[in-house]
């Protein structure tokens, strides 16, 4: 892959990982989702958008460092195993930042993004 068509391909994948925390958070409180799983409501705080830097930023990192960009685009089996690590790395490492910044986020949300982000990746 050459370096410009990375690049895109990295930006692309960070955008991916946003909406997907997005999605996770929209999911997380959804009165119909609250009510289906049984959750307590909550709202959504103001200081877990500031997670998203860290997310973005590192993201395509963790999937480049995975080997996600080094094979041919449709080659199934690598390219799945590569995004599975990465998004599981990267969940791992969103909850740790969150921790370690003391945002108070539902563990639903970590679930829903880990799950979310593998789909859109994939």
């Amino acid at each position: 892959m050459t370096p410009d068509r990375a690049q895109i391909h990295q930006v692309a994948d960070a955008c991916l990982f946003a909406a997907s925390f997005w999605i996770a958070f929209a999911l997380r409180t959804n009165p119909q989702v609250v009510a289906w799983l049984n959750l307590d409501p909550t709202p959504t705080p103001e200081r877990c958008r500031l997670a998203l830097l860290p997310l973005i930023v590192g993201a395509p990192l963790i999937l480049e460092s995975q080997g996600f960009y080094d094979g041919p685009p449709l080659a199934a089996a690598g390219h799945s195993l590569a995004a599975l690590q990465g998004c599981l790395i990267t969940t791992i490492g969103l909850v740790l930042v969150m921790y370690t910044l003391h945002f108070v986020s539902p563990r639903v949300v970590m679930m829903f993004f880990g799950v979310i982000s593998f789909t859109l990746i994939i």
